[in-house]
């Protein structure tokens, strides 16, 4: 069975064993997922604010399955303390001719609904809020924090890998192993902007599959 197939089955809730080396590592792991769990069933909604004066469409919810437009809604899954949620989207945004730059403009309204564990029951809860930006002409004040540089990197790692996959599907294993790299050096180049230890994971899988295509290459030579 394939990770996809496992991550269907478990709704997003299983995980890989390499051996059974790893078994006593991932059911501790397991366990204090288990304690650190606050919410479940999580839906991020986002709803655009229009108006006359100022456009606004939601494009992508990256990382999930959600509608380009006016609302847009994401299913989280688990909540945990101490497990820093971070949610990558793209809105479009178009103002009228002669707005005044540095204007502050609403541009949507978020709201995260989930089910928090009291006890043996569960709550139903629902924290808002709303996202305004500024328009400007200076390019050098856009923000780019290392959290978005990351969050792209790995988007657009994930979209190579898919790409690759259906490349071997089709036996172009040259191509594949090309776009894999490619998928590496992303990576590679925001690890030290990672403070959550994913990227440095992924790049760990990612050489050991690189390393499975050049011995499969080997053996076929």
């Amino acid at each position: 069975m394939c990770s996809s197939d496992l991550a269907s089955s478990g709704h997003g809730n299983y995980a890989f064993i390499d051996g059974v080396d790893c078994i006593a590592r991932k059911v501790d792991k397991g366990l204090c997922l288990l304690q650190s769990l606050y919410g479940v069933d999580s839906t991020l909604s986002l709803m655009a604010i229009t108006s006359p004066s100022c456009s606004v469409s939601i494009r992508e919810i990256y990382g999930y399955q959600a509608t380009a437009g006016l609302v847009s809604e994401a299913d989280l899954g688990d909540l945990r303390f101490a497990d820093f949620r971070k949610v990558l989207f793209a809105v479009d945004v178009t103002t009228e001719a002669g707005m005044p730059l540095g204007t502050d403009i609403v541009v949507l309204k978020w709201a995260l609904s989930f089910y928090a564990l009291v006890g043996d029951r569960k709550e139903r809860r629902m924290v808002e809020g709303e996202l305004a930006v500024q328009m400007t002409g200076d390019g050098d004040l856009v923000q780019e924090p290392h959290s978005l540089q990351v969050a792209l990197a790995i988007n657009k790692s994930n979209a190579l890998g898919k790409k690759s996959a259906a490349l071997v599907a089709n036996r172009r294993y040259e191509e594949a192993k090309e776009l894999k790299a490619e998928s590496l050096a992303l990576l590679q180049a925001v690890q030290t902007l990672d403070n959550s230890g994913i990227v440095g994971k992924m790049i760990e899988r990612s050489e050991k599959i690189v390393e499975i295509g050049r011995a499969s290459c080997r053996e076929r030579v």
